[in-house]
């Protein structure tokens, strides 16, 4: 689909610059739309026919068009869910809520911690033990990839919003630069 896109990108400038998701959630409504309009299945070909008609091809831009915003529309609802919950979870009376993410991280601390005091008592007392019990903190470190995933993320975007522009600077990093 991608190369599908590609090829439509210098008829339909508007699909310039597209990648990631957005470029895949684009192409999955435009490419079909547009193989179904011109006929063709190969993107050379639907290049051509839209190169021979222009009524096809502003129907292809309207349809390009009407993708994007449809896509653009689904990453703001997505957005606006995100920002209602964090705004629950600030404006919350609970406590535990309000401090349920530096509590998640203070534990993730904790299970590090422990497991490297694991392996300090092993290595001292135990030296015989240290590989098996390496190889089992390591297996069980896998599960806590996610957790240490999670926390980033959250570290990374609350060390944004207390920068020198507070939320704004947050903001900004998601948005584009601010001047």
């Amino acid at each position: 689909m991608f190369a599908f896109l590609a090829a439509l990108v210098p008829l339909i400038p508007s699909l310039a610059g597209l990648f990631g998701d957005k470029a895949e959630k684009v192409a999955e409504r435009v490419v079909p739309a547009v193989q179904a309009l011109t006929g063709a299945t190969e993107p050379a070909a639907a290049v051509e026919a839209l190169k021979a008609n222009p009524a096809l091809l502003l129907d292809a831009q309207r349809l390009a068009t009407e993708a994007m915003l449809a896509v653009e529309k689904e990453e703001t609802e997505r957005l606006r869910i995100i920002n209602a919950t964090m705004q629950n979870e600030a404006n919350s009376k609970d406590k535990f809520v309000r401090r349920m993410r530096p509590t998640f991280g203070y534990l993730v601390a904790l299970v590090i911690l422990l497991q490297t005091l694991i392996i300090a008592y092993v290595a001292v007392m135990h030296p015989s033990e240290l590989a098996t019990t390496i190889t089992a903190m390591s297996s069980m470190s896998s599960i806590l990839l996610p957790a240490l995933a999670v926390l980033g993320v959250y570290v990374y975007r609350r060390s944004g919003e207390k920068g020198a522009g507070g939320p704004l600077d947050a903001i900004a990093g998601i948005v584009g630069k601010r001047k």
